[in-house]
């Protein structure tokens, strides 16, 4: 760059910075006129200083100048505009600048605002890239003017695209608003809590203490006139915590923000409540369970607490898991949905009596899935409180060693040995032969254990992992009926030797996983009991099929005789990802190796095939001409080395820009 325009640009600069000590260092005063005075001195000098040499050679030369004393020119532009915002400049023309002047409302202020900075760094930008370029040309021909006229596009390209990104930033900040991109949709009632609010036989209430106007309203409003809507006994209500003081006080609402759920009128009204929040930061984790929430609330109210004891000291599978158990092994679906309809869970084991007696107020026992074998005591004792009218429910995998065989036999069936395995139908999850055991079915009968999933029948099935075949006993007990609600087609065989093959002397079966039994006794009291033979039936990875979860409903509907004893939900809440620590290895070497290897190895071709590349032979002349001999040598060019680079730059710019 030449020494003229270092000098051009510094007192262009110089003067900006006048302009910018006088307004917002000193502000008021002669100081301030002087440094404005000395800005605009020097912003005018600077293209003063620029034109007057003779640097800018050449045919193009006058329209060169032309541009960039317009762009000299323009950095006076921003303090032009700067200055109608200021009151003292306002105040000197009042019929134009003044408040109700054309110029002086409150909207065209604030546009004038924005302006003067974005005329600033458009001209600031524009006279940049102006003299970058000419520092490149020694003369301004067609060719150097077509090279000024794209770094004065590329300069005004780049300078509205920063005026653009501030300006849309600026205009969302000073307008507020906010979108929630975290919480993408009010939350629906499912269909389990659609099926409890049916149920409803007494006049019912949901409050909701909100204020009218409030974006959390706004969201659990739809979902509770759907679940209203329901049951010609459910009514909704919207109420200000402070309009109802009486109310929030009998059920102990501490302000707005609560969801109640009030049973009966007068004093002798019984509610349940709980917290959603009034804003939207505090209140998104609430939004995204609120349909569990509304679930154990609304069955607090309506149904006495009950209670099922699950047996232990077998290794049972447990919500926490057993140690050596896989993520999808434990039964936190299986808690979370107890704990959501109001039923409590026991322990029954050693200490609790099992090896003696079950507690006479038990309502009902769950052996979920042993793994180590029961007592003979405990076994009689389990078998003594069915028959004595009991509810029993017992998942068992026909490979394990429980010890409950017996059991299974004083309930009038006996356990097939192997397990169930399918060529066709089963899930693929390893893409092994092992998946073969993971076998599903659709095929239910007319028993109460499978009402809901038989409505369903075509577009549901339920799976089973391991599972084994049930047949009912050559000698059942008297007063033992067996039903079996599930059962398969003829397209599975009974695995023995664990190979996942159909050998000679494995056949297929109309295998039945599982029965339901009732006990008669003198007391006119019903035994009754489940057995699944699937100890995996109830696993986190298996429970959430959707045809599982409609069995264990009516199942344990069944049991306690209660409508909707375990609904599913809906919910937005994000499931924590959890990995074994050989799925931990694999994502780590898969991350670290697998993929930058792969693009390490495509570069490294990339650049061998450009090196081995040839190079092209030159062409024989259009006319016919030999091509040069390696001994001919060139004779020399006696023009000026610079000048020659220039023109042929210029050709080559010619040649790309003609079509």
């Amino acid at each position: 760059m030449s020494r003229r325009s270092l000098v051009s640009l510094g007192l262009a600069f110089a003067g900006l910075c006048a302009l910018l000590i006088g307004e917002r260092v000193v502000g008021e005063g002669w100081g301030r006129n002087l440094a404005d005075l000395l800005g605009v001195v020097a912003l005018l000098a600077a293209p003063a200083w620029r034109l007057a040499g003779d640097e800018l050679r050449g045919e193009a030369a006058p329209g060169a100048r032309l541009v960039l004393l317009l762009a000299y020119l323009s950095l006076l532009l921003g303090p032009l505009v700067y200055a109608l915002t200021e009151s003292s400049v306002r105040a000197a023309a009042p019929g134009l600048l003044g408040e109700h002047g054309a110029l002086g409302s409150d909207s065209v202020q604030a546009a004038l605002g924005v302006a003067w900075p974005a005329c600033l760094v458009i001209a600031v930008t524009s006279l940049a890239f102006l003299e970058a370029a000419l520092s490149t040309l020694r003369s301004l021909d067609l060719g150097g003017r077509r090279r000024l006229n794209r770094a004065l596009a590329s300069g005004l390209s780049l300078a509205f695209a920063v005026v653009f990104v501030v300006s849309l930033d600026y205009s969302a900040s000073a307008r507020g608003s906010q979108w929630d991109l975290s919480y993408r949709k009010t939350t629906v009632p499912s269909q389990g809590t659609l099926r409890m609010a049916a149920a409803v036989t007494e006049d019912t209430r949901i409050v909701l203490f909100y204020p009218r106007v409030n974006p959390v309203l706004g969201r659990i409003e739809p979902y509770f006139r759907r679940v209203a809507a329901s049951s010609p006994h459910l009514t909704l209500q919207i109420v200000d915590h402070a309009l109802a003081p009486e109310l929030a006080r009998r059920h102990r609402i501490q302000g707005n923000g609560y969801v109640a759920v009030i049973r009966g009128d007068g004093d002798t009204a019984q509610g349940e409540n709980f917290e959603v929040g009034l804003e939207l930061d505090t209140a998104r984790g609430h939004l995204r369970t609120l349909d569990g929430s509304f679930q154990q609330t609304f069955s607090r109210l309506l149904h006495r607490r009950r209670e099922l004891s699950f047996t232990t000291g077998h290794s049972e599978h447990t919500a926490a898991g057993q140690p050596g158990d896989e993520v999808g092994a434990r039964t936190g679906e299986l808690t979370a949905a107890l704990r959501r309809s109001n039923l409590a869970v026991g322990h029954l084991g050693m200490a609790q009596g099992l090896a003696h007696d079950v507690p006479a107020d038990t309502p009902a026992v769950v052996v979920l899935g042993p793994r180590s074998p029961f007592l003979p005591d405990e076994v009689d004792s389990l078998l003594r409180y069915v028959h004595g009218g009991g509810r029993l429910v017992v998942f068992v995998d026909p490979d394990a060693d429980s010890g409950l065989r017996p059991l299974l036999a004083g309930l009038g069936l006996t356990l097939s040995e192997g397990v169930l395995c399918s060529a066709s139908e089963h899930l693929q999850r390893t893409h092994t032969k092992a998946d073969r055991a993971l076998t599903y079915t659709s095929l239910y009968s007319a028993h109460p254990t499978v009402t809901l999933v038989n409505r369903h029948q075509s577009e549901l099935a339920t799976v089973f992992v391991g599972a084994g075949d049930l047949e009912q006993s050559a000698e059942t007990p008297d007063g033992v009926r067996v039903t079996f609600p599930v059962h398969f087609g003829p397209h599975v065989w009974l695995d023995v030797d664990g190979d996942f093959e159909k050998g000679e002397r494995e056949v297929e079966v109309e295998a039945r996983p599982m029965a339901a039994v009732t006990v008669a006794n003198a007391s006119g009291e019903e035994g009754r009991a489940v057995v699944i033979a699937d100890g995996d039936f109830t696993n986190d990875d298996v429970i959430r099929n959707p045809g599982n979860g409609l069995v264990l409903s009516d199942v344990m509907q069944w049991m306690l005789g209660e409508e909707q004893v375990v609904a599913d939900t809906s919910s937005e809440e994000d499931v924590p990802i959890e990995h074994t620590s050989r799925e931990d290895a694999v994502w780590f070497y898969a991350t670290s190796f697998g993929l930058p290897l792969p693009i390490l190895a495509f570069g490294i071709w990339v650049a061998v095939g450009r090196r081995r590349r040839p190079q092209k032979e030159p062409k024989p002349s259009e006319k016919g001409e030999d091509p040069p001999t390696p001994t001919e040598e060139p004779e020399p060019d006696e023009s000026d080395p610079d000048e020659s680079d220039d023109e042929s730059a210029d050709a080559d710019d010619d040649e790309q820009e003609s079509p």
